[in-house]
């Protein structure tokens, strides 16, 4: 049992340490590269290795590794790596828009991480001012991120748009079988993630809300 403990926090310690530069190495890079036509583009390999890696974040309390919890995870990884994914990556005008949004998550990522390298190696409680800061800085700059993903969006909707012919539609199949097809207008379905946003964004800032009232 303790060899399994002790290869928990061995992994845990690493995979944090991995995040942990690699969010310091995007923030530095995207204070350096704030006013630089290419800053998304020296930035994307960093933050695209970065976000897939957040992928086993959503793992970690089903396999018993952290115990926060799963669907607020899920929720945070998909409207992440949905806007970075496909929003940044595929529409120019949304770049425009990306550092701003990248340097934000950078801000909240290169203090969380060190959080929980020290609540690893059970020392957080020696550090009261990190934990202070993991429970606060996102205040002010979850909402300041969920309104630059929402602008992502917009800017990627709207070049969607310029690039159809006049009665033209961008369609996609979200389900077919033999007998029948569910499908949906994109730039349709792209407008309409507001509304989700404006139900779960403040969803998940009154559980992080929360998170924070039992911690500090």
């Amino acid at each position: 049992m303790m060899d399994f403990l002790l290869l928990d926090r061995l992994y845990l310690c690493i995979y944090n340490g991995v995040q942990c530069i690699l969010w310091f190495v995007i923030f530095f890079l995207s204070l350096s590269r704030w006013s630089s036509v290419d800053g998304y583009a020296v930035l994307r390999g960093f933050v695209r290795v970065a976000q897939r890696l957040a992928l086993l974040e959503a793992v970690h309390p089903v396999v018993g590794l952290s115990h926060g919890s799963f669907l607020p995870a899920l929720v945070q990884l998909l409207g992440r790596n949905l806007c970075l994914f496909y929003a940044i990556a595929r529409y120019t005008s949304a770049q425009a828009v990306a550092l701003e949004l990248i340097l934000v998550w950078a801000a909240i990522e290169i203090i969380r991480f060190p959080y929980y390298i020290a609540t690893v190696l059970g020392v957080v409680d020696a550090m009261p001012f990190l934990s202070w800061l993991r429970y606060s800085v996102f205040i002010p700059l979850y909402p300041i991120g969920m309104i630059l993903e929402l602008r992502c969006w917009e800017a990627a909707n709207q070049m969607m748009k310029s690039d159809l012919l006049p009665g033209e539609h961008l369609i996609i199949a979200l389900f077919e079988t033999q007998f029948f097809r569910v499908s949906m207008d994109v730039p349709r379905l792209v407008s309409s993630l507001k509304y989700i946003y404006l139900i779960v964004g403040p969803m998940q800032y009154v559980y992080m809300l929360q998170q924070r009232a039992k911690k500090i």
